[in-house]
C-alpha cells in the first residue's frame, strides 16, 4: 500500500496508510515571466518619380474630337450643361464639341489628366478654340489659369483662348477649364462649340501679360432735345345773345419763356368775327388766326395773355379745337 501524505507547509500531518511512506518532493513556485520584444522600424521613406525628358512644345493633352470612338471621354459639364461630339462645325478637321445647356457666369467644362510618374516644375500652356452657333449672343470666354484674359467669342468666327501658369513638382494631373461670362451685361449663349484644346510643356519659358483684347463695351449715347418755347390756348364763350356771342381766349406759356405765341382755330357752325382787342386777327373764311401784340407776346413760364372778340352766330355756336404756337 501507498500512503498520500498531507502536507501543510511542507511538514507531513497525517498518512493514510503506515504500510509504505513516500514523501514526494513539491515543485517551488514559479511567476510566469513576461518576455518584451522590441523591434526597430527603418524611417518610411516615399519616393517620387518624377517624368523629367518632356520636351518643350510637347502637348500633354491634344484633343481635336477627329476621332468620333473617343467622343468627348474625359470632358466634364458643369450642372445644367451635357456634351456631344458633332461633325461638320470644326476649327480644323470635321470635328468639334458641342456644349449645350443655359450659360450662367463663372460655368463651363473641364478635361483633366493625371500623371503617373509625375511631371515636372515648368510652365504650362492651355489653348482652345471655341465659337458659338449662328444666332447666339456674344458672350465672354476664358481659360481658367493663372494668367489669361476675357476674348470676345460670336457666331461669325473660331477664337483662340489662351493661358499660362508656372506648376511646382509634384505635377500629378492638368486640368484644362473653359468658362463663360455675360458680355457687357447682355444674354448668357444656351451652346457653343470647342475645338483643337491643348495643354502644352514649355519648360523654364518666360511668358509675358495677357491683356485682354478683342472688345469694348458698346457706348450708349443719349441725346436729349432741349424742349422748345410752347404755349396753350384756352376758347370759351363768355356770353352770348340771339344771332351773336362774346369769346375769349387765354394763351399760357409752358416751362420756358415765350416771345411771342400765335392762336389758331377754324369755326364749324358758320361763326364769324366781328371785332376783336388783345391780339391782332385775321380770318380766312371760317379760319382765324390770332397773333400777340407788342405789349403781351413776352411771358415767363405759366405767365398768360387773354384777347376777346365780338363774334356772329346762326344759330349752333360750337367750340372750335384751338392750337397755339411760341417762339
Amino acid at each position: 500500500a501507498v500512503s498520500y501524505p498531507v502536507y501543510v507547509d511542507n511538514a507531513t500531518v497525517a498518512t493514510a496508510s503506515s504500510t509504505q511512506m513516500v514523501t514526494p518532493s513539491r515543485p517551488p513556485l514559479v511567476c510566469p515571466t513576461t518576455t518584451t520584444t522590441t523591434t526597430t522600424r527603418p524611417p518610411t521613406t516615399t519616393t517620387t518619380t518624377t517624368t523629367s525628358s518632356i520636351p518643350v512644345g510637347a502637348a500633354l493633352i491634344d484633343l481635336d474630337f477627329e476621332q468620333a470612338a473617343s467622343g468627348v471621354t474625359g470632358w466634364v459639364p458643369d450642372t445644367g450643361l451635357t456634351v456631344t461630339r458633332v461633325e461638320g462645325a470644326a476649327h480644323a478637321g470635321t470635328g468639334s464639341m458641342r456644349v449645350t445647356g443655359q450659360l450662367s457666369s463663372g460655368a463651363g467644362v473641364a478635361h483633366a489628366r493625371a500623371y503617373m510618374p509625375q511631371l515636372p516644375s515648368a510652365v504650362y500652356t492651355y489653348s482652345a478654340y471655341v465659337r458659338l452657333p449662328e444666332g447666339q449672343p456674344p458672350v465672354l470666354m476664358r481659360v481658367d489659369t493663372a494668367h489669361t484674359a476675357d476674348v470676345l467669342v460670336t457666331d461669325t468666327a473660331w477664337t483662340r483662348l489662351y493661358g499660362y501658369q508656372s506648376l511646382s513638382a509634384p505635377v500629378t494631373s492638368l486640368s484644362l477649364r473653359i468658362i463663360a461670362k455675360p458680355y457687357c451685361g447682355g444674354p448668357m449663349p444656351t451652346e457653343f462649340l470647342v475645338d483643337d484644346a491643348q495643354v502644352v510643356h514649355m519648360g523654364n519659358a518666360t511668358l509675358g501679360a495677357i491683356p485682354q483684347v478683342g472688345f469694348d463695351c458698346p457706348m450708349t449715347t443719349t441725346t436729349t432735345v432741349a424742349e422748345g418755347p410752347t404755349c396753350t390756348a384756352v376758347y370759351r364763350v363768355v356770353s352770348s345773345w340771339p344771332g351773336g356771342f362774346l369769346g375769349e381766349v387765354t394763351v399760357a406759356a409752358g416751362v420756358r419763356p415765350i416771345r411771342g405765341w400765335t392762336v389758331g382755330w377754324t369755326f364749324a357752325d358758320g361763326q364769324t368775327v366781328q371785332q376783336s382787342w388783345g391780339a391782332g386777327l385775321e380770318t380766312a373764311g371760317p379760319a382765324v388766326t390770332a397773333g400777340n401784340l407788342s405789349w403781351n407776346g413776352a411771358l415767363d413760364p405759366g405767365a398768360r395773355a387773354t384777347f376777346g372778340f365780338v363774334g356772329a352766330s346762326t344759330g349752333v355756336n360750337g367750340t372750335p379745337t384751338v392750337t397755339c404756337s411760341a417762339s
